[in-house]
């Protein structure tokens, strides 16, 4: 269930159903349709999607795992490891390419996803600023989406400068704080960490996203890849 609901929208199901209404009327009709799926849904999640698609009177022709479907076009024989860091949550699919593509195992890593990472990032900026200007983001809430809405910059900040400045506006007063590169890739370096152990050694490619190359630290932790 979600936590605020109303009649029309009372749980991730419901919200996945007006998603993918949204997705039918802007793309038109659909007669022939594949649905690529994560890797670790199971016969549960499967289900449910099935009987959403249902409901939406689409007809799917065929489900196919999204690291499968991923691969399929262009790797080479070989052993991988693919990493999807999703919001809440990371996995780490294993699958072996020889005349076929075939799935071995799936590891799901709760807790570590997007919201985590940016949010350490953001509790470091938040620091600086308290420390700095006397400015703490986090009492109003304005503020404080004002410097989540900056942590993508800061990332792509911290891989071309050793410092780099943040700067929030509130009650038209600007306030502008300092930011190390260095210091933002430690707070981040533990989940990067554990991500890297979930995936070392046991593959001989490792599959990763853009968006996750581009976090400070990323290349030195997976340096042997």
């Amino acid at each position: 269930k979600l936590p605020s609901r109303d009649k029309r929208i009372r749980h991730n199901a419901d919200l996945a159903y007006a998603h993918l209404k949204d997705i039918v009327s802007r793309s038109g009709e659909m007669n022939e349709l594949v649905v690529a799926v994560p890797s670790e849904y199971g016969e549960e999640e499967l289900a449910l999607l099935a009987g959403i698609f249902e409901a939406l009177k689409i007809k799917i022709n065929a489900i196919v795992d999204s690291n499968v479907a991923s691969l399929s076009g262009w790797a080479p024989e070989g052993n991988y490891s693919v990493l999807r860091v999703n919001l809440h949550h990371s996995t780490v699919s294993r699958l072996k390419i020889e005349d076929r593509i075939i799935l071995e195992d799936v590891n799901v890593i709760e807790n570590i996803g997007w919201n985590m990472i940016h949010h350490k990032i953001a509790n470091y900026a938040a620091r600086n600023f308290l420390e700095q200007t006397r400015f703490y983001p986090f009492h109003q809430g304005h503020s404080e989406q004002l410097l989540y809405n900056q942590v993508p910059e800061f990332i792509r900040s911290a891989k071309i400068a050793s410092t780099f400045d943040a700067s929030i506006a509130h009650h038209g007063v600007a306030y502008t704080t300092h930011l190390k590169s260095e210091n933002l890739s430690k707070e981040i370096r533990e989940p990067i960490k554990t991500l890297y152990r979930e995936v070392e050694g046991s593959r001989t490619h490792v599959v990763i996203s853009e968006q996750f190359s581009e976090l400070p630290g990323v290349d030195e932790i997976f340096s042997n890849y």
